[in-house]
């Protein structure tokens, strides 16, 4: 309490200014020349009006009211606050609908965005503790200078009633928003849009609905959770009013389609970038992210319902059905690939966290998320024969190819950003969150990050969708969540999406503006950097050179330099790639990342290539140990091109991580028990692993896979008449001599009509330029080869085929040609083909032997008699055991490829007569190989071997002059 003389000086402090009968009453504080509001309490009320002060004061937000002092007489309390001159948004609407439209209410994303600032002062309250009660827009001040201030707190004294007080707050909301869009308040009782005239019903903008009835609908157990929550709905449909908004002012020189589709996210691509505008820091970006605090989420699924499907959508129409609720769970049902996408555009940050879980029983796969730039996400190997889109996509997986590892990948390019051997467990439930910002994203399992990874050219929005790969992947309790718009809009706004959606030479001029506009020195530079990289995407190498000519920012030039790199590899400088990519990596370790990725594409490159370059390879492998050995990411290039080179044991001594090529490996050196043994086999590695060992019994009876793979075996086993299904069309139409069939449906692919025709012994066909109600076949490089067009089918296939170039060399008596061909044709070590055994392990001893060496083709036959035991369906061994005459006919029809079975036989008779110098007795065998039709000879997949068959067709030719 303030004594009488104090007292007496506090009363002419304040002077009234406004109604001496209102309460608050306006006055003017003359110590500190400033307005103030004084709200008084008579005696019995005071305490009550020094409580609520307390608690007013202590909540310190912009947007509330603030107290500047309490006076306690005998006459009651005086509580004095700040007021800001202005109008209350009661008389603002009522204005407006006269006619007289304030800024704050001038269109929907400005009602909207100033009811953002709204929800922030009560979310501040919320987490005090404290409560409005009466918020309505009659004590909402918008003052002279555009701030927003809440009054009317007289309340914040009592005690909360649970949750229901601050939802009444919300619910509160609900109707400012209404009032703020439609010009007046909702109707009491009902509907509040089942009675808005058409004009009123213009201006809600698309979303409001469904937000205003939800907040008018919060209560214990519907509608918002928190104000917090409701604010990011706000704040999101906020944005999208404003894109759509400024594609009007748009610069000239855009297309209006591009406009269109750029600013569909133009002003989300700066979140985490303020101030400066500039990227400057990996590390620092990184760490400013992760000390953010995340909103409250703007979705939670828990798929109790059929709700669900009003928020998520398939890409493709036949997806719809790949997605079924079982047990409170979303699982998918897709034999392969299914995808759900959240149908709202998100801007980053953006966070997903669910609950997933590889059902028991079911075949292993992706329990993943695709983040993508595009509308329809790119669907990894489901799209892979599609046209790409310049958009890119991201996949972040967990239990990847079968459970095999856990990675980021992304396309186009399906190339993998980071990698992680982990497996999930089976039949358990994973906590999954994963984290896209502007240039980083993680994943995270069960609280820990498993791999992350930083794009040098950030992703700005796009959409989430949930990735299960095969039947009986669960998803549930998923959230998504946002970060706070960032308050000022990147300078680099627009080009950066323009880029982002394949604009490339749109955003290069924009970039180029930038660039020139007199802004600060940092902001230029990484101008001038985007504008080379935009450049170089529309194909204008020579002018991303000169742009990037005018970098002195280190880190950018070093880049820059780095991304250049590429262009040796285009041009075939393989070498001079690799030196400075070497020179490079010890100059600069802010490109490291970069230069890393560069040695990546250059593995790739060679990896894609029909024959690798043994001598590339084995250098770039060697770059590597050199520059960055051990490195997780980039093994499982180094893996592919060690399986390629046939170096089996060093992948799987070095590599052990690298299952999948594990498997390739230990089937390559012929060691099929041991992969079967090894424990972490996937369905498709038991696949190929079956084919090998011939066990088609298994491969038929195995469950969950396509069901080509049973077909297939079905056919190789002499069983092709048990087909049914799909299949019973084709392959088994081609093993029973029903191959004309094939021709009349229209459907048929082009690669089945080609191998059709060659069924039928119609290679001309094949081919040249195929059949007329088929477009799109012929030009079949197996049919050219078979026709001794060696040069086109390897044009055709990319490849050299020195096998064949041997067979003819030997039949024109070309020896020193022959003895080159000789040479190419490498011994074999990789035992995993079903073909291509034939040239190194036959052919290419016989053609010694004719040469002089009497014993090579004898112990190249006794070396697959005694080591190729189990391996695809030991045809080799087998047939080198007929043909050094060890094994019998019945042994020979026997075998598990019965389909081939007389082919072989025939093939190793004629061979054991030349061994025994019957030249005769070996010209009827070959005759007889020749004389089984072609259903007969369909020694690889589902075609003849070109290899085989022109090595009869010389022999006969031989024999017969």
């Amino acid at each position: 309490m303030l004594e009488g003389s104090q007292q007496q000086s506090q009363k002419l402090r304040y002077r009234i200014t406004g109604d001496a009968s209102a309460n608050p009453i306006a006055a003017h504080d003359e110590v500190l020349d400033r307005d103030v509001l004084i709200m008084t309490a008579a005696t019995g009320e005071a305490d009550r009006l020094v409580q609520a002060a307390r608690r007013l004061a202590s909540l310190k937000h912009a947007g509330i009211v603030g107290v500047h002092d309490v006076v306690c007489d005998e006459h009651g309390a005086r509580l004095v606050m700040s007021h800001s001159e202005g109008i209350s948004l009661s008389a603002a609407i009522a204005d407006a609908r006269e006619g007289l439209v304030r800024p704050e209410l001038a269109d929907g994303a400005a009602a909207l965005g100033l009811m953002v600032r709204v929800c922030d002062a009560v979310a501040r309250a919320h987490d005090s503790g404290t409560a409005h009660r009466e918020l309505r827009t009659s004590v909402i001040t918008i003052g002279r200078h555009g701030e927003m201030v809440i009054g009317g707190w007289l309340s914040v004294a009592e005690e909360l009633h649970g949750k229901d007080d601050l939802h009444a707050d919300i619910r509160a909301l609900g109707a400012c928003i209404f009032e703020v869009l439609v010009l007046r308040p909702p109707t009491p009782g009902s509907d509040p849009f089942s009675d808005l005239t058409s004009a009123e019903e213009a201006r809600l903008p698309n979303g409001t609905k469904r937000l205003v009835r939800r907040a008018l609908a919060t209560d214990i157990t519907n509608g918002y959770r928190g104000v917090g929550e409701l604010r990011s709905d706000l704040a999101r449909l906020c944005s999208q009013l404003r894109v759509a908004a400024a594609e009007a002012s748009a610069p000239p020189w855009i297309s209006r389609r591009t406009r269109q589709v750029v600013l569909v996210s133009a002003l989300a691509i700066a979140l985490g970038i303020t101030g400066s505008l500039v990227w400057r820091s990996w590390n620092e970006r990184v760490a400013a992210s992760s000390t953010q605090t995340w909103d409250p989420p703007i979705a939670r699924e828990d798929f109790a319902d059929d709700g669900w499907r009003a928020r998520w959508r398939a890409p493709v129409a036949e997806m719809g059905s790949m997605w079924q609720v079982r047990d409170g769970r979303l699982v998918s049902t897709a034999s392969e690939e299914a995808l759900l996408v959240f149908r709202e555009r998100l801007s980053v940050p953006v966070a997903i966290e669910y609950t997933g879980q590889i059902l028991p029983g079911e075949r292993p796969g992706d329990l993943s998320v695709v983040w993508s730039e595009d509308e329809t996400p790119d669907q990894g190997s489901a799209t892979s024969g599609t046209t790409p889109r310049p958009s890119r996509s991201y996949r972040l997986q967990a239990a990847a190819y079968e459970n095999s590892y856990c990675a980021i990948t992304s396309d186009p390019g399906n190339q993998r950003l980071a990698y992680a051997p982990l497996q999930l467990s089976v039949a358990q439930d994973h906590r999954i969150r994963i984290e896209i910002d502007a240039d980083r994203m993680s994943l995270a399992i069960d609280g820990t990050i498993v791999v992350e990874h930083r794009e040098r050219f950030a992703t700005t929005s796009g959409h989430i969708s949930l990735y299960g790969h095969f039947p009986g992947k669960a998803f549930d309790d998923v959230t998504i969540q946002g970060r706070p718009l960032a308050a000022q809009v990147s300078a680099l706004a627009m080009g950066d999406v323009l880029f982002t959606y394949g604009h490339f030479a749109d955003a290069a001029i924009v970039y180029g503006r930038l660039a020139e506009g007199g802004l600060a020195a940092p902001v230029v530079q990484e101008a001038l950097f985007r504008r080379g990289l935009a450049e170089r995407r529309s194909g204008q190498i020579d002018a991303s050179r000169e742009t990037w000519s005018h970098l002195i920012d280190p880190a950018l030039a070093q880049t820059a330099d780095a991304i250049r790199l590429e262009e040796l590899l285009d041009t075939g400088q393989d070498e001079l790639f690799r030196d400075r990519l070497a020179s490079a990596w010890r100059r600069s370790s802010t490109a490291h990342d970069e230069l890393r990725r560069q040695w990546q594409i250059a593995a790739g490159r060679l990896i894609a290539a029909q024959q690798v370059d043994r001598e590339r390879a084995e250098a770039l492998l060697r770059l590597r140990e050199n520059l960055f050995p051990g490195d997780a990411t980039s093994g499982y290039q180094v893996a592919n091109l060690l399986l390629k080179l046939g170096r089996f044991e060093q992948l799987l001594k070095e590599h052990p991580q690298e299952r999948r090529f594990g498997v390739a490996a230990l089937m390559a050196l012929g060691r099929p028990d041991e992969a079967e043994r090894a424990g972490w086999l996937v369905p498709m590695d038991r696949v190929y692993l079956y084919l090998m060992r011939g066990d088609y019994a298994k491969l038929a009876s195995e469950s969950g896979l396509p069901g080509y793979f049973a077909a297939v075996a079905l056919c190789k086993s002499g069983r092709a008449a048990e087909v049914r299904g799909t299949y019973e069309g084709h392959p088994a139409k081609l093993y029973l001599g029903r191959a004309s069939e094939l021709l009349n449906d229209p459907n048929a692919a082009s690669g089945i009509i080609n191998e059709a025709l060659m069924v039928l012994g119609r290679f001309e066909e094949a081919a040249g330029g195929g059949i007329p109600n088929h477009p799109g076949s012929g030009q079949d490089a197996v049919a050219m080869a078979m026709l001794g067009r060696i040069p086109m089918a390897e044009a055709r296939l990319g490849k050299a085929l020195p096998e064949l170039r041997l067979i003819a060399a030997l039949e024109s008596g070309d020896l020193i040609e022959a003895k080159r061909q000789r040479a190419a044709i490498a011994p074999l070590l990789d035992r995993s083909g079903s073909s291509g055994w034939f040239p190194s392990m036959v052919l290419a001893p016989f053609a010694d032997r004719l040469a002089g060496n009497d014993t090579a083709f004898d112990h190249a036959l006794q070396s697959m008699a005694d080591g190729w035991k189990g391996v695809y369906a030991e045809r080799a061994r087998i047939f080198a055991g007929a043909a050094l005459g060890k094994l019998d006919d019945a042994a020979v029809l026997a075998q598990p490829t019965a389909s081939e079975a007389k082919a072989w036989l025939a093939l190793a008779q004629a061979l054991r007569a030349e061994r025994e110098g019957h030249q005769a007795d070996a010209r009827i065998a070959y005759a007889a190989f020749t004389a089984l039709p072609m259903s007969q000879r369909l020694l690889s997949e589902n075609t003849p071997d070109p290899a085989i068959e022109l090595f009869v067709a010389w022999r006969l030719r031989a024999l017969g002059r």
